[in-house]
């Protein structure tokens, strides 16, 4: 079984990001917690993501990558670059925004290279769904067609958050 991984580099101001495997919500706080701390630098950065070898990816973790392109705009940086060869994928990104906020490139190749891995960062039920949550009103934020969408799976994240009513 392939083992899903985020691998982490940075070079001349660049940020790479390489996503591995089938990129699901049980990563999102271990890529939240990284979005956090490259949040808190004050300097301009570039961003460049690679899905040369991801598999599939889900609607959680396309909030937190929709998040990396909010957090090039705060810095002030270039739209990220995004590479995948995926057209499946593509055209998710595409249906749902991620043209209008990244440099899509669609093509064949080898990864673009390696990195570190991010390490896992533990996490409540709590503050996942929170991660959850936070990652969908990204998508929704993307553009209003998202809302659709998304609009359900938010009302039921946040009803779990509240927990119970009596």
């Amino acid at each position: 079984m392939d083992e899903s991984k985020i691998l982490y580099s940075e070079h001349d101001g660049v940020h790479f990001l390489r996503f591995h495997g089938d990129i699901l919500h049980t990563l999102a706080p271990t890529l939240d917690g990284f979005l956090q701390t490259l949040g808190e630098s004050q300097e301009r950065h570039s961003y460049l993501l690679d899905l040369t070898e991801t598999h599939s990816i889900d609607s959680t973790m396309l909030g937190l990558l929709a998040r990396v392109a909010k957090l090039a705009k705060e810095q002030g940086a270039p739209p990220p670059t995004l590479v995948c060869p995926n057209e499946d994928i593509i055209d998710l990104l595409v249906g749902i925004g991620f043209d209008q906020v990244f440099s899509l490139v669609a093509c064949d190749g080898a990864p673009l290279g390696d990195g570190q891995e991010i390490v896992h960062a533990e996490t409540d039920d709590r503050e996942l769904t929170e991660t959850m949550l936070r990652a969908h009103q990204e998508l929704i934020a993307l553009k209003e067609e998202n809302r659709l969408l998304f609009e359900d799976v938010i009302e039921l994240l946040q009803r779990s958050l509240d927990g119970p009513k009596a």
